[in-house]
């Protein structure tokens, strides 16, 4: 019976952590732009026209949006826009992601082949060799996405959230539906 229930907490705490997680990507209303951006910010803006917007945020007064792009500062509000997006991370993430298992593999490459009497500058220039080749395939995969990572939309899309409610002796789940 022990084992029934924690078994269901166990459950219920990946329930909850999948519903957090998916709540927390949800874009903010326009007017809490300022908690999704920061003055510098790299962003995308579509107007109400289709027209895309790449600029610098300059100002995130309450009920508008100021950036400096090619053609110079421009002003958005809720009315004139239908997304603001702020443009992803730089390509070194990408090498750091792609050289750190690179380095591993190297290093156990040389482990499973040698007689294990390899000086320890072998294991390390082995892994820094894979691990270059990691950062080089890790940095090209970075540079051929955008990386756009949505703040506010003005189309609401439909939702299903689904919560967790255990207690003494029951265990269920709490939908809830948005159109």
């Amino acid at each position: 019976m022990r084992t029934i229930h924690i078994a269901r907490c166990l459950i219920a705490g990946v329930l909850t952590l999948a519903a957090a997680s998916a709540g927390a990507q949800d874009v903010r209303p326009f007017a809490d732009l300022g908690l999704g951006l920061n003055l510098g910010d790299r962003v995308r803006v579509v107007d109400r026209d289709g027209v895309r917007h790449d600029g610098t945020v300059r100002t995130l007064p309450p009920d508008a949006l100021v950036i400096v792009g090619a053609g110079g500062p421009q002003g958005f509000t809720e009315e004139t826009t239908v997304s603001v997006a702020r443009r992803g991370d730089p390509v070194w993430t990408g090498a750091l992601i792609g050289f750190i298992p690179g380095y591993f593999i190297g290093a156990q490459f040389v482990l499973g082949f040698s007689d294990q009497k390899e000086p320890l500058t072998t294991y390390l220039m082995a892994g820094g060799i894979v691990g270059l080749a990691g950062a080089g395939i890790g940095a090209l995969v970075d540079s051929l996405h955008d990386g756009l990572k949505p703040v506010y939309s003005a189309e609401r899309k439909s939702a299903l959230t689904v919560a967790p409610v255990v207690g003494r002796g029951r265990a269920g789940a709490i939908a809830a539906f948005r159109w």
